[in-house]
């Protein structure tokens, strides 16, 4: 998670490369012990690309309901000061 003071978005992508650089070590092991080639593991990556494009995530929805919570609030709160105004 970010820290104050910190340029978010330069942080994630440290932490990013930290993640990047875990499964690389990772699968450079599973590799050497053959347990996974590389194209196995670029096929499971693949596999798994193609399955997620065909379903929203959990993520994707959270947003969009906090999003419409913030739409209709918003209307909601304009709508009273649109009123206040009036009277």
């Amino acid at each position: 998670m970010p820290k104050k003071g910190k340029n978010p978005i330069k942080e994630i992508a440290e932490e990013l490369d930290v993640f990047d650089d875990m499964l690389d070590a990772l699968v450079e092991l599973l590799e050497e012990k053959g347990i996974i080639t590389h194209e196995e593991w670029e096929h499971t990556i693949k596999k798994r690309v193609s399955k997620k494009a065909e379903l929203r995530s959990y993520r994707d929805v959270q947003f969009e309901t906090s999003n419409r919570e913030y739409v209709r609030k918003k209307g909601e709160s304009e709508e009273k000061q649109s009123k206040g105004r009036h009277k």
